[in-house]
């Protein structure tokens, strides 16, 4: 299997996630809008890793996510800290009483959308 072909899912899965994400916003759903937010960002963490480096890690571990995120070429360099600051909001989304400001749901948004299309751009760039 080429890494095009084990990237592909976890790309549809980023923009299905990603979409998702800004579909609930409008609905002021933002714990939601959030979370889905922080799996598009961890899919598309996914592309990168498997494109740049022939693998991606399905741990828990959202600081070796970052760690491998880092070390999966320049575009995983250029998208670390989008997607430590993204990783950053899961708890509250998903796990705290609190619950997600629109601000904070809109800023979780748009890291996942910067993180998709730098999935998207090094996938459309990969030869296979």
């Amino acid at each position: 299997m080429s890494r095009k072909d084990e990237a592909r899912p976890h790309l549809a899965k980023a923009e299905e996630y990603v979409d998702a994400a800004g579909l609930v916003m409008e609905y002021g759903r933002y714990n939601a809008a959030c979370s889905l937010a922080v799996t598009a960002g961890i899919n598309s963490k996914d592309v990168i890793c498997i494109l740049s480096v022939g693998y991606t890690d399905k741990s828990d571990n959202h600081g070796k996510a970052v760690d491998d995120l880092r070390k999966s070429g320049p575009i995983g360099k250029r998208m670390t800290e989008t997607l430590r600051k993204l990783l950053g909001q899961k708890t509250k989304s998903q796990y705290s009483p609190a619950s997600v400001s629109a601000t904070d749901a809109d800023a979780a948004v748009k890291r996942a959308e910067r993180l998709f299309d730098a999935a998207k751009e090094l996938f459309s760039t990969t030869a296979r």
